[in-house]
C-alpha cells in the first residue's frame, strides 16, 4: 500500500507506468495501454486482496525482502536475478532488440529510490531506433566505432554462482563475442553485499579504448533529478532519496555525460560514461 500511494495522481487515479508525465503524453505506454482499464485492473486486484485477506495470518518477510539467492532463468527468459537483503539486480543475458538490451538492466538498492538504479535499460521500442543502453561495457572496433554489449545478440555464455547467502550473493557471467571462445569475451563479476552492488568487468581479447556506461535518470516526467558529478563519481537525488555510481579502478577513469536526452519508460535518461584503456574496470552502485 505504501508503494502504491507513491504513484497516485492528484485526481486520485494511479499512474499505469512508473513515470510522472501527463497521461495524455502516453509516455512509455504500450500500444494497448489505457489509463482507465489499468486503473480498473489495479482496483479489482486490491478488492480481491481485501476479500481474501485474513488478519489472523502473521505477516512475515517475503523472499524479496530477505534475498540470499542468484536465480539464472536462461530458458526461455534469458535473465539472471540476484538479491541480498533486498538489494536486487536483474541481468538480461540476451537482449531482444525491442524491449531490453543485453547486460545489467535493473539495480534496486534497498532504501534508495528504485527508479534511479536504473530500473530498466534502453532499447528501440521506447528510446528510438538503434538505441541500446544498459549498465555495462563498450569498446571501439577497428574502424573506431563504439560497440556495446547492450546491442549484442549473445549466443554463447557461461554463468557461475560464486556465493549465495542472505548476507551476500556473487555471480560471474562470461559473454563470448565470437564463435571461438578463446578470442574475445566480456566477463562480469557481480557482488551484492551490505546494500552495495560491485561489478568487475574484464575485457579479454579486446584492444584499444573501452567504456563503462550507466543510464542516468535525469527526469521522471514531472521532477528533475539532482545530478552531482565529480571525477569518478556521480550522485543522483530524487524525492529525498539518492544513489551513487562510482568508478573504483582505474581511479583515473573520469565520468563524462553523454549530452543526449533519451526517452525511457521511467522518464528521460542521459548516458554517463567512463573511458579507459585497461582490460579491467570495477565500479559500484550504492545508496546515499
Amino acid at each position: 500500500m505504501k508503494s502504491i500511494k507513491e504513484w497516485i495522481r492528484e485526481d486520485g487515479s494511479g499512474y499505469i507506468v512508473k513515470n510522472r508525465f501527463p497521461i495524455e503524453n502516453k509516455h512509455g505506454y504500450e500500444r494497448y495501454s489505457m489509463h482507465t482499464c489499468y486503473n480498473m485492473l489495479a482496483t479489482s486486484m486490491l478488492a480481491q486482496a481485501w476479500q481474501f485477506s485474513n488478519d489472523e495470518v502473521e505477516e512475515l518477510p517475503s523472499p524479496a525482502d530477505i534475498g540470499g539467492f542468484v536465480l539464472p532463468v536462461l530458458e526461455p527468459f534469458h535473465k539472471i536475478f540476484a538479491n541480498a537483503k533486498g538489494t536486487y539486480l536483474e541481468y538480461e543475458t540476451k537482449g531482444d532488440k525491442t524491449y531490453n538490451p543485453t547486460g545489467i538492466i535493473r539495480a534496486h538498492i534497498n532504501g534508495a529510490h528504485p527508479q534511479l538504479g536504473p530500473s530498466n535499460g534502453l532499447a528501440p521500442l521506447f528510446s528510438g531506433e538503434g538505441v541500446f543502453l544498459a549498465t555495462g561495457p563498450l569498446w571501439q572496433d577497428s574502424d573506431g566505432n563504439w560497440v556495446s554489449l547492450a546491442e549484442q545478440d549473445i549466443e554463447s555464455q557461461k554463468v557461475e554462482v560464486l556465493e549465495e547467502n542472505v548476507n551476500a550473493v556473487k555471480f560471474q557471467i562470461t559473454n563470448y563475442l565470437v564463435k571461438d571462445e578463446n578470442q574475445a569475451s566480456i566477463q562480469e563479476t557481480i557482488l551484492i553485499k551490505e546494500g552495495k552492488i560491485t561489478v568487475q568487468t574484464e575485457f579479454k581479447g579486446i584492444k584499444g579504448n573501452k567504456r563503462i556506461s550507466w543510464p542516468m535518470l535525469i527526469s521522471d516526467g514531472k521532477d528533475d533529478v539532482a545530478v552531482e558529478i565529480t571525477e569518478n563519481t556521480v550522485k543522483l537525488r530524487l524525492h529525498k532519496k539518492g544513489v551513487r555510481f562510482s568508478i573504483i579502478e582505474p581511479q583515473k577513469a573520469e565520468l563524462k555525460r553523454g549530452g543526449t536526452s533519451l526517452n525511457h519508460v521511467n522518464g528521460v535518461i542521459e548516458a554517463i560514461y567512463a573511458e579507459f584503456t585497461e582490460d579491467t574496470i570495477s565500479y559500484a552502485l550504492e545508496k546515499i
